[in-house]
């Protein structure tokens, strides 16, 4: 078998070639790492003058939070968290007392349920009969609104009859269920 022979001309050549190979495949792997580098630096950059723009929204966020929740509790506190409709019953015949108002019987209706959004109250109605001017209507109707027991009260209607000077007034009381 016959061996060949490089001269020296040929090995430099053929050095000079794998030389060239390898400093092309390294230049353009230097060229990709540059250019991804220069890709993070430019996202770390716009994450850092986020960041604190994000930083002070979060902190106005749980303000807001810290607020809304403050309020909803303010706001529960107005109401009952219990309704006993004999309690508000017995509240109700001294009401009518002052007003000078004879409420000759008042069913104690059970306490149902109600539902406004996610929140869930406890409820009792009652309709009572109011006899008198309209003035004794008005009067009865401002005792019941100035008294703080009765601050979840809604009146729900109030039915005139002209003809005898009664009328019915249907209240409904709400006790917040927490």
């Amino acid at each position: 078998m016959r061996r060949f022979k490089l001269g020296q001309k040929a090995i430099a050549i053929v050095l000079v070639a794998v030389f060239a190979v390898v400093l092309g495949i390294l230049f353009m792997t230097y060229s990709g790492l540059t250019a991804e580098q220069r890709d993070l630096d430019n996202r770390l950059k716009v994450a850092q003058t986020r960041e604190p723009v994000l930083a002070a929204e979060r902190a106005d966020l749980q303000t807001a939070l810290a607020q809304a929740r403050s309020a909803r509790d303010e706001a529960a506190g107005a109401f009952p968290s219990e309704l006993h409709s004999i309690e508000y019953g017995e509240h109700l015949f001294d009401l009518m007392d002052i007003a000078n108002q004879r409420l000759p019987s008042l069913p104690f209706p059970r306490p149902s349920s109600t539902s406004a959004g996610p929140v869930t109250y406890t409820t009792a109605a009652f309709a009572l009969p109011v006899s008198g001017t309209p003035h004794d209507l008005y009067r009865f109707i401002d005792i019941i609104t100035a008294d703080d027991r009765f601050a979840s009260t809604a009146f729900t209607s109030i039915t005139l009859n002209v003809a005898d000077g009664s009328a019915t007034v249907n209240v409904v009381i709400y006790a917040y269920r927490r």
